[in-house]
Formats: structure tokens, C-alpha cells, sequence
């Protein structure tokens, strides 16, 4: 390994720009000195990290560092896979040198739900299989009164040594845990194995959890179910975490990624944008009508104009104290067809006097009044657009979701965004 000056310089020189490289550079070193002084070493293990309050400005002793093992932070800078650690001449000796892992590996699981499910929530049940601790062995894979041998590839320690490229043009010895062994030291004889595990410490087991998916639960969200993943021995069994992916909607569709905002593109027809409605005009996700109150003579409404109803976005959600998002609507004014014309002029003969029949405004539905929700629909923000899903699913990925259903199953097609109706 090469010493500190020179490690100075050469995270400086790949880092110009980067105004924590020395910050980076000081937590090596205090790892480093912690690694290569067999007494620092010994009461880090013992102590950990504060050895008894000692102060640490940005290294694994405090600040940034958090409280991480040295061999960790040499993990996390140089790319190494969990097992990792420099050979650094101190006393620590491979896997059992180093503090045992906090948990067990996490279990990711992606989970669909319609945006019905979401906007409402859902009741899951997930049945799963996972790795426990053996209970016939209690996790040390071998039968009672077994004898356990120092292990002939690592002879006993638990490591092997392996030399590593740690940046352009740099190699150093690295240690990691015995693939024989898994880091033990020890072997057992196959014929003293644990009849249960057959010398694995774990069994498999079968389980069901249940879990609540609660109202207003957006995409790309997770539930953590804590303890209830897999379990190595001596080892708290990590957690199950569900990523939920919300499918799309043939009618409804939401905002960008954390957006709580739901779109609608409703129809009306052109008697309505000329003389208002008050009628059903769509069913939301929790099946009740919302009917839309717009007084003739209040506003005259523009084929691509949108709106916005208060409060009828995705539902207020409990475990992030979110607040409910707004419903966009954007109006498709339907023209009458040329039928229609032909009866105009019908009507007309050869008279210029102009007495034209407008088409008729759509019958209201006769629902429930407790299905029902009236609403008042308000001018959008200035600036605020309709975002259209499509069209962003076509543009380059910039960070948004990365979830989508096939177009096929993309309900809304109508036209391109529109600015919102100003004031």
C-alpha cells in the first residue's frame, strides 16, 4: 500500500471538484491507523467506534462516518462485495477479526396493484419462504457432540488472501472470507453434519404475513415488514420489503414520480361548453360519482381547458402524513357532426334568419345521493399544466418511474397536453 501522502494526492487529483475528498480521505486514515494498531484495533472491538468518548470529526468515530467498521468504509470506497477487508498487519484475524454482520440480508419483493387498490387500499397476504437458524442444531451444523477441525484451505483463520486492483494502476492484498469454510475456521466432516440442515445451519421455512397497503399508497413505495425475511445463525433475521408498482389506469392516471395529483380527460358536448352542466361526469376510483356543478353563465369551456377539483387526488396517507393530492380534468369538447348540419339547413330552408338547435347535453345518471360527491371545479394555477402520461413515458428517463404497463393497457389517448385555463 502506498502511504498517506500519496493517497492525499491521488484522491485530490480524481476529485477536484469534489469538495468531500479530503473529508474521504481523513476517514481512511483514521480507519487505516485504527487497522495497523493492534492495540487501537483491539479496543475498537471491544469498545466500539467512541473507544471510551474518543472525539472523531468526520471519521468512523463520529460525523459522517456514523459509527462504521474501518474494514466497512474501505468496503464502501473501493467497490468490494460484503467480506471484504485490507490486510493491514493487524491482529484481527478474517471474518471472526471483525464484528458480526447487525442483520441478516433484506428480502425485496415487487408487488402489483391496480390504481383502484392503491387509491383505497388492500388487505395482502403473502405466503413466502425463508431461511431460519436450524432448530435441531441451533445453527451450528453439526450433531451434538461433533468435533470441528481447523479448516485445510485457511487453515484455520477464517481468510484467504487475494490480491485486488483497488484503482487504476493500484493493487493491494485483500482479505476475504474462506469460500470453504464461509469464514468459520472451522469444517465439520460430512459425516458429522446435521441431519436436519445436512451441515447448512438453515432450514427453509414456510410462512404467511399479512400486511395493510394503505389508502393513497403511490408508486414505487415500500412497506417494511421488520424481522420477517431471512435469518443467518447469530444473525437478527433481516426484513421483507415490498416495492409496490401501481399499474395504469384506462381512464384515470397520476403525476410525476411523488406526485399525489390524479388527471382525468372528460367529454362534454358542445351545448355544455357554451351553457354549463350539472351532471355526473365521471366515476372515481372508490366508485363514487362525482357530479360536477357549473352554472350556465359561470365560465364557457374550451376544447383542451383543464381544472381542478380540491382535494380528489390520491387520499391523505397515514404513515407519511401526506396530504390528499387535486384531480385534473381536461375537457374534450365533442362538435356536432355533419348530420347535424344537414338538419340545420333543413330547418333553415331558404330563410337567413339564423335559428339553430344546438345538440343536447348528456342525461345525468340516477345513482344513490350517498354515492354521490358535488363538486366545484376552480380555475388551475397559473403556470399548471395537465401532465400527460404518455407523452412523458416518450421523452428520455430523467429519474421518473420506471414502471409502466404496455401501451395496449394505457387508456387515455386524447390529444396532446393543454396549458391550464387562466384566470
Amino acid at each position: 500500500m502506498t502511504d498517506n501522502r500519496s493517497w492525499d494526492c491521488f484522491v485530490q487529483d480524481k476529485n477536484p471538484d469534489n469538495p468531500e475528498a479530503h473529508e474521504t480521505f481523513q476517514s481512511i486514515g483514521e480507519a487505516y491507523e485504527t487497522l495497523i494498531d493492534g492495540d487501537k484495533r483491539a479496543a475498537y472491538d471491544r469498545y466500539g467506534p467512541d473507544n471510551g468518548n474518543r472525539p472523531g470529526p468526520s471519521g468512523y468515530g463520529g460525523g459522517r462516518g456514523g459509527g462504521m467498521h474501518p474494514d466497512d468504509i474501505f468496503e464502501q470506497m473501493f467497490g468490494f462485495d460484503g467480506g471484504f477487508s485490507f490486510d493491514m498487519g493487524g491482529t484481527g484475524g478474517g471474518a471472526r477479526g471483525r464484528p458480526a454482520p447487525r442483520q441478516s440480508k433484506d428480502t425485496e419483493i415487487e408487488y402489483d396493484l391496480t390504481l383502484e387498490e392503491a387509491f383505497v387500499g388492500k388487505k395482502v397476504k403473502l405466503a413466502m419462504e425463508r431461511d431460519r437458524t436450524c432448530g435441531h442444531c441451533h445453527g451450528s451444523g453439526a450433531k451434538n457432540g461433533a468435533i470441528k477441525r481447523d479448516c485445510g484451505k485457511c487453515s484455520g483463520k477464517g481468510f484467504i488472501m487475494a490480491q485486488t486492483m483497488i484503482a487504476p494502476g493500484i493493487v493491494g492484498n485483500a482479505k476475504r472470507p474462506c469460500p470453504n469454510c464461509d469464514g468459520e475456521g472451522k469444517k465439520t466432516r460430512e459425516k458429522d453434519h446435521c441431519k436436519k440442515c445436512k451441515g447448512s445451519k438453515i432450514t427453509k421455512q414456510k410462512t404467511k404475513l399479512e400486511l395493510f397497503i394503505e389508502p393513497g399508497s403511490l408508486d414505487g413505495e415500500r412497506i417494511v415488514l421488520t424481522g420477517e425475511g431471512d435469518e443467518l445463525p447469530n444473525t437478527p433475521p433481516g426484513d421483507v420489503i415490498l416495492r409496490l408498482r401501481v399499474r395504469s389506469h384506462h381512464a384515470f392516471h397520476t403525476g410525476p414520480s411523488g406526485s399525489r395529483d390524479l388527471y382525468y380527460t372528460a367529454n362534454i358536448t358542445l351545448s355544455e361548453s357554451l351553457l354549463g352542466f350539472q351532471r355526473i361526469l365521471f366515476y372515481h376510483l372508490d366508485g363514487r360519482g362525482i357530479k360536477v356543478d357549473c352554472p350556465a353563465g359561470e365560465r364557457i369551456i374550451k376544447h383542451g381547458d383543464t381544472f381542478f377539483i380540491k382535494g380528489e387526488g390520491m387520499p391523505k396517507n397515514a404513515s407519511t402524513r401526506n396530504p390528499a393530492g387535486d384531480l385534473y380534468v381536461k375537457f374534450n369538447v365533442e362538435m356536432p357532426n355533419l348530420e347535424w348540419v344537414k338538419k340545420q339547413q333543413s330547418q333553415l330552408g331558404g330563410s337567413e334568419t339564423i335559428n339553430v338547435t344546438l345538440p343536447p347535453k348528456k342525461v345525468d345518471q340516477a345513482i344513490p345521493e350517498d354515492k354521490i360527491t358535488v363538486v366545484k371545479m376552480k380555475e388551475c394555477p397559473t403556470g399548471k399544466t395537465f401532465y400527460d402520461e404518455k407523452e412523458a413515458r416518450s421523452r428520455p428517463n430523467k429519474g421518473g418511474r420506471a414502471y409502466y404497463d404496455s401501451d395496449d393497457e394505457y387508456g387515455d389517448t386524447q390529444g396532446p397536453s393543454a396549458q391550464c385555463a387562466q384566470q
